[in-house]
């Protein structure tokens, strides 16, 4: 009974129709001309109104899908012209190497679940391997705010540690003279973090730009994290407080970032005898 009344609750335009056509045509065989063509054109108006309606809600489901579309594709379009995406040459400013402008790719992908209460919160999103997401890849959010890093991948869903995790930390730079600090999140609230092992000499204001500084092999420099809300000395370092670009109780669309060359770097830097020149 229940499955009969969603039918018809989903077809009652349909079924509406139906019964005027036929009762109209019982009419057209059975009664006058004047109330046989009242009929008709009220049927006629209301069908006209179900059709415009139907219409205007077609026409504005696919402007939706199309604002969206465009949204990922600005978003898409800003990274990729960062600086870096591309490695110009000093002396003829042209292109170096086409391969280093698609070092880095990118696929949007959406939150389906999160976590922000607690220390080592974590966020779901509906990516995995068969869209080509791995470990260790970045997210950011549809407005370049840094999110976090992949920490675990099934086939079609992926796990997300964020910035918001007591396990997370990433070198950042001051975007303004690009001085290297230390990411991490102490736990205490979503909407900020702290960055040390900064200098107490480096030049540092309040609302200076953090960003990340491209150290790391699965994110690219100039990804915004925050900015700075406080400052107070700590012995030969700052301690640094921003407030973080992304809000994590209302992102949704984000987009991986996935390094080509990873693998090649990681391998390369592992060799690398750390007491040589």
């Amino acid at each position: 009974m229940k499955n009969l009344v969603e039918l018809i609750s989903k077809f009652k335009n349909f079924i509406i129709y139906i019964f005027f056509s036929i009762f109209s045509l019982y009419l057209l065989f059975s009664n006058g001309f004047y109330h046989q063509n009242s009929f008709l054109n009220s049927s006629s108006a209301f069908m006209g109104g179900v059709y415009e309606r139907t219409s205007s809600l077609s026409d504005y489901l696919a402007l939706e899908g199309r604002n969206k579309e465009l949204r990922i594709e600005l978003a898409l379009s800003k990274m990729k012209l960062s600086e870096n995406s591309l490695d110009l040459d000093d002396s003829t400013m042209e292109v170096a190497d086409s391969l280093t402008a698609l070092r880095f790719s990118y696929r949007p992908a959406k939150v389906i679940n999160k976590t922000t209460g607690y220390n080592k919160n974590h966020i779901t999103i509906n990516k995995g391997s068969t869209s080509g997401v791995k470990l260790d890849d970045g997210v950011i959010s549809m407005g370049n705010g840094l999110v976090g890093r992949v920490s675990k991948v099934s086939k079609h869903f992926s796990l997300v540690t964020p910035i918001i995790n007591a396990e997370f930390a990433l070198k950042v730079s001051l975007k303004k003279n690009n001085v290297d600090g230390l990411l991490q999140w102490d736990g205490d609230h979503i909407s900020y973090a702290q960055v040390n092992e900064i200098g107490k000499r480096i030049n540092v204001q309040l609302g200076d730009t953090l960003v990340t500084s491209g150290s790391s092999a699965y994110l690219p420099r100039g990804v915004d994290v925050g900015f700075v809300t406080q400052i107070e000395p700590m012995g030969d370092v700052l301690d640094i407080t921003i407030e973080l670009k992304t809000d994590f109780t209302k992102v949704l669309d984000v987009m991986v970032i996935s390094n080509v060359f990873r693998l090649e770097q990681q391998q390369l830097e592992s060799n690398q005898n750390p007491e040589g020149v």
